[in-house]
């Protein structure tokens, strides 16, 4: 059973007090969530720290590699597919928004794309070895059905990747409705550990695993008066990822925060 819990930016929110999924009650339209997306995302200004991380988050896909081909669902500016193409995978995305299409293509990132909606694209069953869903499944009125629709396109083994703020992570705790992650009518979902496995699940996929990782410690201190002399995140992130003892902090919390599920950013690997 769900339960109110705050009202922000107009929306009400609620949680399931057993699966522990936060989301707004009374969705806007597909049409008026649409003109949030309808911009393009700077492949340029994608920080080159980046680019390890993603080839290393690719490289585990080689586990599923059958066919070589791989969906990026909701692409932004394309470093998913720019990893993906740079080892080798026959890379294909789909976008709402022509001008994210655009501007990937203006960059020269070597991939399939295909404007429209995911829902209705006309992908062929078990086309796919490999779905990413990366920090898209928020954004979605009903998340169920793309969960379903990649479980269509997967071949059988095949991987669904998603990454989605952790409904139930440090910050989410900590901040509550506060925390920028909890944003309607942009963010319609923040999932749990507990959700999105029940939603891979309902879906038809036959084994899911979750982990977390990464925490924002500029939103954390800012909470307690201290955010003011905090570098953002992505300014943490870019310093700690330029020395060698950086990495070993990085790897060192993250651990901490994988074992804990108190993580910011939700993962889920769903096989078909």
């Amino acid at each position: 059973m769900a339960h109110r819990l705050a009202a922000k930016d107009g929306y009400d929110l609620a949680r399931c007090g057993r699966c522990q999924h936060t989301f707004v009650m009374d969705p806007p339209p597909a049409e008026d969530l649409a003109r949030h997306y309808e911009y393009a995302r700077d492949p340029a200004a994608v920080p080159d720290f980046v680019f390890p991380i993603l080839r290393g988050v690719v490289s585990g896909f080689d586990r599923v590699r059958c066919t070589g081909r791989l969906l990026d669902v909701g692409f932004g500016a394309g470093a998913m597919l720019r990893a993906a193409s740079e080892l080798g995978w026959e890379a294909h995305g789909i976008e709402i928004a022509r001008s994210a299409i655009d501007a990937v293509r203006a960059a020269g990132i070597r991939a399939e794309l295909a404007e429209g909606d995911f829902l209705t694209h006309p992908y062929e069953p078990g086309s796919f070895d490999v779905v990413i869903f990366d920090g898209i499944v928020a954004n979605l009125r009903y998340p169920l059905t793309f969960f379903a629709r990649a479980r269509e396109v997967l071949r059988g083994g095949g991987l669904l990747y998603a990454t989605t703020p952790n409904g139930r992570g440090l910050s989410a705790l900590v901040l509550g409705a506060e925390w920028s992650a909890c944003a309607p009518p942009e963010h319609l979902h923040l999932f749990s550990s507990r959700s999105i496995a029940v939603a891979s699940r309902r879906s038809g996929f036959a084994s899911t695993r979750t982990y977390t990782r990464g925490v924002n410690p500029y939103e954390l201190l800012r909470r307690f008066g201290r955010g003011r002399t905090t570098p953002r995140g992505t300014a943490v992130n870019a310093a700690l990822m330029r020395t060698g003892s950086g990495r070993l902090v990085k790897r060192a919390a993250n651990a901490v925060l994988r074992a804990t599920g108190l993580g910011d950013q939700l993962y889920l690997e769903a096989n078909a």
